[in-house]
């Protein structure tokens, strides 16, 4: 696995982890924790697709690149 893969998984691994410790000393009703959770996972799952969207169309960039300089 590459680095940049290893630096996604960290990422994705600290945020589900904030979010359990948030979890943990919430005072707030379980329901209102459960979507509170939901919709935290949910923000965070998009903003890591986003960003991973991203990093796909400059790596296909620098691919294209790439190839045109050893053509």
């Amino acid at each position: 696995m590459n680095n940049t893969g290893k630096i996604i998984i960290a990422a994705v691994a600290g945020a589900a982890a904030g979010v359990i410790l948030g979890v943990l000393f919430s005072p707030g009703k379980g329901s209102d924790t459960r979507k509170n959770i939901a919709d935290n996972l949910h923000d965070k799952f998009n903003k890591c697709k986003e960003k991973c969207s991203g990093l796909k169309e400059d790596i296909e960039q620098a691919i294209k690149e790439t190839k045109k300089e050893f053509s």
